[in-house]
């Protein structure tokens, strides 16, 4: 159910006014006479009295990942493509070959990259829901001011005011809000819901439900801190910065630099190569500030998910971690989580192809130390 996000897209691959909700208070201290990292994570508590609930199937989530891939696939593509059609075109001029047989070629190579790209953002978004192995449920409540939603893994509480429009096909229905998009069951909103959820989104004067009950908290969280006023924009710009921090994305940029100094050499010889190359460094050093200033529409996610003043924990067990704040429980199991990455300004969790980017302060080093001991690989930076 997750299309991050927090790419919880992705996530992953944020940010908006606080919800109309009041928020819960921040969690609990943790108790130290038990150590709940001997035991097993807690489940996500599910609703008390549901609006409407569906069950995910395998083929139902198998549509969610292909609708997802649809929607992902655009900037993978796109970025694989500033690689690749580059690359291949030094390679075949250099090889002396006419025009025609190049536009051929690179022809098949975006068709190549293309259906590649769809199919193994598809695997990855079906390696996200643990209903390849046994079926769950999913459910949704409607209250004065926000929904519920809740799955297997996942709890979120979602503000009318952060909803920016519902969209319904056959299969899926798609809630946009806080710059991002998740898609949802179509069983899991009849007709009958949908025509009561549009008004309270659309129509501030709509006939309002009962409020909901406060939001859950983790019961031995072992971290939490709290969100200060400048924490969304300092994770909006870690998160982006994120892709280029890796060493693939470093290769990337490096790969990128060679290919337009061939290109230069190709066209001019050496003086074309340095042009080409102080052109690339400069876009390069463009897009860099771009990403380090986002705007109000970039900085939604976070605060939506994350309002200031609200509490962020962590509860660890043997065979997960689970998540928890003022308006969202994830459940990472650690068979998913590919890495935890922990940074000087940020900590990243690689959630199947999502990179959910937290504070730091929820990993300190004892929690890292004992994660690597369950076999979760953690990088200290």
């Amino acid at each position: 159910m997750n299309d991050q996000g927090p790419s919880l897209e992705s996530a992953p691959q944020h940010t908006d006014p606080a919800p109309a909700f009041v928020p819960s208070a921040p969690p609990a201290v943790p108790q130290h006479d038990v150590d709940p990292v001997t035991q097993l994570a807690p489940e996500i508590p599910g609703l008390d009295a549901p609006d409407a609930t569906c069950t995910l199937t395998p083929g139902t989530a198998a549509q969610l990942a292909r609708h997802n891939a649809l929607r992902a696939a655009p900037r993978y593509i796109a970025i694989f493509l500033a690689i690749a059609i580059p690359a291949s075109t030094i390679v075949l001029l250099w090889l002396g070959l006419p025009m025609e047989p190049i536009l051929a070629i690179q022809g098949v190579v975006v068709a190549y990259v293309v259906i590649v790209m769809y199919f193994s953002l598809q695997r990855q978004f079906r390696s996200l829901s643990r209903s390849d192995v046994t079926t769950g449920s999913c459910a949704v409540t409607l209250g004065a001011d926000a929904l519920d939603l809740a799955e297997g893994s996942s709890r979120t509480r979602i503000g009318y005011d952060r909803i920016r429009s519902v969209r319904a096909t056959r299969r899926v229905v798609t809630l946009s809000f806080d710059n991002r998009h998740l898609a949802l069951p179509r069983a899991l909103f009849p007709d009958a819901l949908l025509t009561r959820l549009r008004p309270l989104v659309e129509t501030a004067s709509a006939a309002r439900p009962s409020p909901l009950p406060p939001f859950p908290r983790l019961p031995q969280p072992q971290s939490h801190t709290v969100i200060a006023s400048d924490t969304a924009r300092r994770l909006t710009i870690a998160r982006r910065l994120e892709l280029w921090r890796r060493v693939s994305g470093q290769l990337a940029t490096v790969l990128l630099l060679i290919e337009a100094c061939a290109l230069g050499a190709l066209a001019s010889g050496i003086p074309g190569a340095l042009t080409a190359l102080v052109i690339a460094s400069l876009f390069g050093l463009t897009i860099r500030f771009w990403m380090r200033r986002p705007s109000e529409s970039a900085l939604r996610q976070y605060q939506g998910m994350l309002p200031v003043a609200s509490g962020l924990a962590a509860q660890f067990g043997t065979d997960a971690v689970v998540l928890g704040g003022a308006t969202f429980m994830l459940r990472a199991p650690y068979s998913i989580v590919n890495k935890v990455v922990v940074r000087t300004d940020c900590a990243v969790l690689s959630y199947g192809n999502t990179a959910l980017v937290y504070p730091r302060a929820l990993f300190p080093p004892e929690t890292c130390r004992r994660l690597r001991e369950l076999g979760v690989t953690v990088v200290e930076r």
